[in-house]
């Protein structure tokens, strides 16, 4: 189901996500190992220049990348802006990284929150202000886990479940507002405000929507006026690649020197159609790695490029102060994602789109800054990875180590091991069912920690630091004192998996009524020769047992082809989902729960008549229990009635 899980996890960023986050990058401690070694910084721009190619060239073979953009500043200035590979395969267009519009995805993000703090500035919004009162057409109800802030929004801490439904769309003459698709798709409270990080497209989407209502600009246009043009940002844009004349159309210009977008497919590059994303302050500006440069050297310099500001210094101090102070490691600034590397706090923000990639990576007690973007490939984090390494080469021997580790015991190791779900993700739903992933947490004989590939040293208090990068993680622990969650280095969080939110359950059960489905047919084919049941009413029960059985498996074998097609079409699953196979397997479910409630009334009767066989009545009281055992786990994943997202 690898083509699905993709698909659907675009919007996790990955998420995700994740899980499968897509727009969080985890395992990158390859890159990070492999210039652990470096001991100085680059001597020379020729010197860095030949080092980044290396690491480019590299990156471009082994994930199948038809393009690159990247640029690097240091020290108030550019020290390196160039473009590898192609922009456009099929023509030989080489990327140039002053005119080549690359997506950026979910960095778009940074700029949403940059705007958001603008009218801050202004007086015009409070961040800790019920965002209802900013909003005309629409309003959140009332929750009991209290009301939604900008805060909350810029923290991804609002409580949200993921969203993907109607998040990107085929036909361009025919898009809605993101004011209408947020109304339309408000999603569920999972989460009080505050308490916990649940990343949320659907959250940047709405701090972007409340940009437009109180500034009276269409997005697209404010972060225009407000941000690119006072940087210079001559070739970015919010805008998008729509027929001439729509609302959110992209100039003529900015859209021929489009890149376009590649998956890697059978050994060569596909050319896919352009992204087009409705929620646009989540994730729809394309940009160069100049203009990049400009973004990057703004931010490190406290919002001034060139003697213009577009946020005051004291705006500047909060754009690197985290929102929630509750955790020492990898949050949330005000506009961007914060973490370590090398024992210095970075500034950043990953993106992904369907097929173009992005990183953009700060660290502004050095100065520094590293922007990388791809037009393809099939790594998603190649772009953090290449920065990451590109950063820890200029750290050199600056590097710093964040405190001792300590050495625990195997036994105090293990109560921190087991598996782990991403808090973005979809809960209650057919989408969480085949959406849903955990992590593994294990300990291995050096002592130490193993998550996704990378080795955690321990350092007390429940935090770990990852061997190869230094970044910090956290773990929880509830009232009781056992470990529930952990708090990732790239500001994610993780909640131990428990019995209901078990993948591993809802197969088990599937397996189970497989299994006992055939063995019910093939016995009632056996007994076809037996002596007629004389009893009314347990005939009929045996024979429904048998029509049972076949409608489990007929559910199955439907819902197993469904998924096995969507899974086939790769993203394209996205715009054909749920359609008639997913329906008539709810049907299915539907229609066993009805029988099962029989099969149980009739379970009396059953175990009473002396026509049948202690052994068939086994067999009945065995597969009604199993029955209700699948029932019991299609209930957790809220799969027994048409909740399709």
């Amino acid at each position: 189901m690898t083509g699905l899980l993709a698909a659907f996890a675009l919007m996790l960023g990955s998420v995700a996500q994740a899980q499968t986050d897509l727009d969080v990058p985890e395992d990158h401690a390859a890159a990070a190992d492999s210039v652990e070694q470096d001991s100085n910084a680059p001597s020379s721009a020729a010197e860095l220049e030949a080092y980044v190619d290396g690491v480019v060239d590299m990156a471009m073979f082994d994930n199948h990348i038809p393009g690159v953009t990247l640029s690097i500043v240091q020290d108030g200035k550019p020290v390196l802006i160039k473009g590898y590979g192609y922009a456009d395969v099929e023509k030989q267009v080489p990327v140039d990284p002053y005119t080549s519009g690359f997506y950026i995805g979910s960095i778009t993000k940074t700029m949403t929150f940059t705007a958001v703090m603008q009218l801050v500035e202004q007086g015009l919004v409070d961040i800790d202000t019920d965002v209802n009162k900013y909003l005309t057409t629409f309003q959140f109800p009332d929750s009991k886990f209290g009301p939604i802030t900008l805060r909350a929004l810029m923290a991804h801490r609002a409580g949200f479940e993921e969203v993907a439904k109607g998040m990107w769309v085929l036909d361009p003459t025919d898009i809605p507002t993101m004011g209408e698709w947020l109304r339309d798709n408000i999603p569920a409270r999972v989460f009080p405000v505050g308490e916990t990080t649940a990343y949320s497209n659907y959250g940047a989407a709405l701090a972007g929507y409340i940009v437009e209502e109180v500034s009276g600009q269409q997005y697209e246009d404010y972060v225009k006026e407000h941000i690119y043009e006072p940087l210079g940002m001559t070739h970015t844009t919010a805008r998008q690649p729509l027929p001439e004349g729509s609302r959110s159309a992209m100039s003529a210009e900015l859209r021929d020197n489009l890149a376009s977008v590649y998956s890697h497919t059978e050994g060569y590059q596909k050319k896919e159609d352009h992204d087009v994303i409705v929620p646009v302050a989540a994730g729809s500006v394309t940009s160069t790695a100049s203009d990049m440069a400009r973004y990057m050297l703004a931010n490190l310099n406290g919002g001034e490029l060139d003697g213009v500001r577009i946020y005051s210094p004291e705006t500047a101090m909060k754009m690197q102060e985290k929102l929630y102070d509750d955790r020492p490691v990898s949050d949330y600034y005000h506009g961007f994602r914060t973490s370590e590397i090398r024992g210095y706090s970075t500034m950043g923000h990953t993106g992904a789109t369907f097929t173009s990639f992005s990183s953009l990576l700060m660290i502004p007690e050095l100065d520094l800054g590293v922007f990388v973007s791809v037009n393809g490939g099939d790594n998603n984090i190649s772009p953090y990875e290449i920065s990451e390494r590109i950063i820890i080469h200029m750290i050199g021997d600056r590097a710093r180590k964040v405190q001792p580790h300590i050495s625990l015991s195997q036994e105090e190791l293990e109560a921190y091991a087991g598996s782990y779900q991403t808090t973005r993700r979809f809960f209650k739903n057919f989408v969480a069912a085949l959406t849903a992933s955990s992590v593994k947490v294990s300990v291995t004989e050096n002592g130490t920690l193993l998550i996704h590939g990378n080795e955690y040293i321990p350092l007390g208090q429940h935090e770990f630091e990852n061997k190869a990068t230094g970044m910090l993680l956290m773990f929880q622990a509830n009232d009781k004192g056992d470990i529930d969650a952990f708090y990732s280095d790239v500001g994610s969080v993780y909640q131990r998996v428990t019995t209901s939110t078990d993948i591993n359950q809802l197969y088990l059960a599937l397996g189970l009524l497989f299994l006992f489905s055939v063995f019910q047919l093939v016995s009632g084919w056996k007994r076809r020769s037996d002596p007629p049941i004389t009893n009314t009413v347990v005939k009929r029960l045996s024979m429904m047992l048998v029509v049972t059985a076949g409608l489990a498996l007929v559910t199955l074998v439907i819902g197993g082809v469904s998924i096995a097609i969507l899974a086939s079409m790769g993203n394209e699953a996205l715009f054909v989902y749920p359609g008639l196979g997913v329906t008539l397997y709810l049907t299915g479910v539907l229609l066993l729960l009805m029988f099962t409630v029989l099969l149980l009334i009739g379970m009396y009767p059953v175990i009473r008549t002396r026509e049948l066989s202690v052994w068939r009545k086994a067999h009945y009281i065995i597969y009604v229990l199993v029955l209700l055992f699948f029932l019991l786990r299609a209930s957790d994943w809220d799969m027994i009635g048409y909740n399709y997202w």
